[in-house]
């Protein structure tokens, strides 16, 4: 079994792919190279795999936070002049929940090492099954670092609820309050226009922009553009998709109230000095490609350091495919099975996001990224030759529609779950000595981690405010 598994994701450092573990080692380590550990992965997707109804209790109207309920999770240390810089957005929070809306902070906010079953006990909440939103509100917004707030915390609480995180780095005041002030505008003005840009650069000899844009991006476009005619879909494909085009996107002139993109994020030893700003940066066009002189990377990519200051996002809502485009962890998911890229001191999050939704000028209401490297199963089925598009094309059309941001991540949580009791019922069957096809083993394996590092970054009860 010799066949490749493609990241989306290029190291800086050579120009060179991020590493991904072949098949084989995928299985060296799910026969029992690290006994102690694939126990404890056996039982996590047991665990997750049980949790498969994931909405609140039916009478719950899902967009009212007057029912669904909304609340705040300060982690246990975060500094008061945090939470009096998200006033405005607490403020409105409340008057839209009522005596649904929930705040936990200083002795009643999350605490170190605490566990998302932890915290739901310690609160007298459901540890599993439909939300009750009376016990716990079904949106979820968590304030505080990776550290403070592991993403296993995020990632778990998320399959009952829909959770969002917001964190900008030193815990600057001033970012939180530009984030609280845009979500309260936008709500207030809802004058955004509907038009939605799908950015996918097709580097020259690159197979992973390839698949990207021809089996995700382009029948993405297609088909929501076929359903939803009242929105306008710019297509900045291939040749299109270059980094002048996506700061006229971001920000500049040509804002929409939706951007997906689909490229590189690109990948930087913590050491670096352009860890911070470039680490999930976005390639664009101009990158030569893997056969090519590569130059320097950055000047290809689209970091934090190209945002204008004076960037107006408008409350726009982004979506982005690639490794590290929300954040990085500590500990690499692979590092038992493949040579890890790199060993990094703490988690973080990615520097762009931070700047999007801290923007002085008007901030982005929320973006969807992910943790880690990203892989090419996360829409495309190797051992069929299909693409499996369903939970972008959801999430996607639920955001046209006007549902909050939370309640559309809701698919991506549901493929954790799904692929979680794939993999349960796969070790099960493992264990009782069935005959079983190892690569399907290890794809569904790769498949459900891939699917649960996508995270929500922004309040995830906001939604795209565009004119009636």
């Amino acid at each position: 079994m010799t066949e490749a598994i493609f990241c989306n994701g290029i190291d800086a450092r050579s120009g060179n792919y991020l590493p991904a573990p072949t098949f084989e080692e995928l299985l060296a380590s799910i026969r029992g190279a690290d006994p102690e550990g694939m126990k404890r992965l056996k039982e996590h997707h047991g665990r997750i795999s049980q949790q498969q109804d994931l909405s609140p209790v039916d009478e719950v109207e899902i967009s009212n936070l007057g029912s669904t309920g909304w609340g705040v999770i300060f982690a246990e240390d975060v500094q008061p002049q945090v939470r009096d810089s998200l006033m405005p957005l607490l403020k409105r929070r409340q008057e839209d929940a009522g005596s649904l809306y929930r705040e936990f902070w200083r002795e009643t906010g999350l605490k170190r090492d605490q566990s998302k079953e932890g915290f739901l006990l310690r609160h007298g909440a459901e540890r599993a099954g439909p939300v009750q939103p009376e016990n716990m509100p079904y949106y979820l917004l968590l304030v505080g670092s990776p550290e403070q707030i592991p993403f296993e915390f995020q990632h778990e609480l998320g399959i009952q609820h829909a959770v969002g995180r917001l964190y900008f780095e030193n815990n600057d005041p001033q970012q939180y309050e530009n984030y609280a002030r845009t979500v309260e505008a936008a709500e207030e003005k809802r004058t955004n226009r509907r038009r939605a840009v799908f950015f996918a650069p097709r580097n020259a000899g690159d197979y992973h922009t390839e698949r990207s844009l021809e089996d995700l991006v382009m029948p993405l476009a297609d088909k929501l553009a076929s359903r939803y005619p009242a929105w306008t879909f710019d297509r900045l494909f291939a040749e299109r998709a270059t980094k002048n085009r996506l700061s006229r996107v971001l920000g500049g002139s040509q804002t929409p109230a939706l951007l997906f993109t689909a490229t590189h994020g690109i990948g930087l030893p913590s050491s670096s000095e352009h860890f911070a700003a470039y680490q999930g940066a976005l390639l664009c066009q101009e990158w030569p490609g893997p056969r090519s002189a590569y130059g320097s990377l950055l000047k290809f990519s689209y970091s934090s350091r190209d945002l204008d200051t004076e960037a107006d996002l408008d409350g726009m809502i982004a979506i982005h495919f690639a490794c590290y485009s929300a954040a990085t962890p500590a500990d690499d998911d692979f590092d038992t099975l493949a040579e890890p890229f790199i060993s990094y001191p703490f988690a973080s999050i990615a520097s762009l996001p931070q700047k999007l939704l801290g923007a002085p000028g008007g901030s982005a209401l929320a973006v969807i990224g992910h943790v880690d490297r990203v892989f090419l199963c996360s829409f495309y089925n190797q051992e069929i030759q299909r693409g499996e598009r369903i939970a972008f094309e959801q999430c996607l059309g639920r955001l046209l529609r006007g549902c909050r941001v939370g309640f559309a991540m809701e698919l991506f949580s549901n493929r954790w779950a799904e692929l979680s009791a794939k993999l349960s019922n796969l070790h099960f069957a493992q264990r009782k000595g069935k005959r079983m096809d190892e690569q399907l083993l290890a794809s569904t394996w790769l498949a459900a981690n891939d699917a649960r590092n996508y995270i929500l970054l922004g309040d995830p009860a906001v939604r795209l405010c565009c004119e009636e």
